[in-house]
């Protein structure tokens, strides 16, 4: 019964300390140790053995490391049997339910972070930072100037926390197009995304009110789909369209080499970025570029706020419209190296495509018994070109 008893008490024990520890999100399991680290200024990060990816994670989490501790946390290589060291160690065999399992002991001497994977030194590390955040932030007011002054060390409680992650797909969405947000701006997003060890980042660039991405074999897209009259000052709900004579001065894009900076800051720090093209629906933006790849090309505007329903789509019985798209999904995918491609696919009005010339035949040659079963050719046709570059639609 004693020994029971010893047991359900350690058990008890450990998951009020996991369920007190200040990492996001909690980690699977943590236990309390004896004694404590001493963070300070003579602390360095030392990775184990020759590791180029290991000592690219360790310098760019440094930069974190030492903004929040304030000591200046220096980089090197080591044997692993260093003292006062936060010691980063990839160990080969190791079985781990998701790429991205790590453990962190917090002893004495050293911190040690393991993990198979760089993903899991990488989020040990945003877990590490975390805990010694949240110990400055629990130190009494009256001293904070104190530590900073003289940089008094951060004492971080022993503990063996073991971690993993619960989803394969741990995801955030930013839409650039209603409204642009410039490079640094999604940078600082894609950082908060790390901070909380996410993996993907959903980079929605085209809509109907703009069009965010470079594409050289159509440079209208970003002179002319890019930028919308400026109705910021009104409620989204109640902006009249463009004008004769006004000039649309809201809005901007990303250059190719902004969008492969952004795709290499976010493998860098364990981030898969997943670009979203829109088809064959919420894509005025290009139409006022380009009205030959619509039904009626009549000239259109970039809408300054509320569109719907979204009648202006691409023709998909045009195949100028495929060609086009086939265009530039060329350089899209070599933008992105990720697996996905995401093409929307929603809220296409189909009142164009049924009084299309075009759109009918093409119902009539593929034997298609309405318009939604031409929505479905038209996404299965994009897909088969998407595959055929080793890529998955979504």
């Amino acid at each position: 019964m004693r020994l029971l008893s010893l047991i359900l008490s350690s058990m008890l024990t450990a998951t009020v300390f996991a369920q007190s520890i200040t990492i996001t999100p909690k980690p699977v399991a943590a236990q309390p140790g004896n004694g404590s680290f001493q963070l300070d200024a003579k602390t360095s990060l030392v990775t184990v053995g020759k590791d180029a990816t290991l000592s690219k994670t360790a310098a760019i989490m440094a930069e974190r490391l030492r903004a929040v501790s304030g000591f200046p946390l220096p980089v090197r290589s080591g044997k692993g049997t260093e003292q006062n060291a936060i010691m980063l160690r990839t160990v080969k065999g190791k079985e781990q339910t998701l790429d991205g399992a790590y453990q962190i002991q917090i002893a004495p001497q050293r911190i040690t972070i393991e993990s198979s994977s760089s993903a899991g030194i990488f989020y040990g590390l945003q877990s590490l930072t975390q805990l010694i955040s949240a110990t400055r932030a629990g130190t009494p007011s009256s001293l904070q100037s104190t530590i900073h002054n003289q940089q008094s060390p951060i004492s971080l409680v022993s503990a063996n926390i073991l971690d993993s992650p619960r989803f394969g797909w741990r995801g955030m969405h930013l839409d650039v197009s209603r409204h642009f947000f410039p490079k640094e701006f999604v940078k600082t997003y894609i950082d908060m995304l790390a901070m909380h060890k996410m993996n993907v980042f959903h980079w929605h660039l085209v809509d109907d009110h703009g069009w965010r991405i470079e594409i050289k074999k159509y440079p209208k897209l970003t002179e002319v789909g890019a930028w919308r009259v400026d109705r910021e000052h009104l409620d989204w709900n109640v902006r009249t369209d463009q004008q004769p004579g006004e000039e649309a001065t809201y809005g901007g894009f990303y250059t190719q080499e902004e969008i492969r900076e952004i795709v290499q800051y976010a493998a860098e720090r364990q981030i898969t970025v997943v670009p979203e093209i829109e088809m064959p629906a919420h894509v005025r933006s290009v139409l006022a570029a380009y009205p030959q790849f619509s039904c009626s090309g009549k000239p259109l505007t970039v809408p300054t706020g509320t569109y719907w329903p979204c009648v202006d789509i691409y023709c998909a019985g045009n195949d100028s419209t495929f060609e086009f798209l086939e265009d530039v999904l060329d350089e899209v995918i070599a933008l992105f190296p990720g697996k996905y491609v995401h093409v929307g696919g929603d809220e296409a009005d189909k009142t164009a495509w049924k009084s299309c010339p075009k759109c009918q035949q093409r119902m009539k040659q593929e034997g298609l018994q309405n318009e939604h079963e031409l929505q479905s050719y038209f996404i299965k046709r994009m897909e088969r070109y998407i595959v055929s570059h080793g890529r998955r639609l979504i």
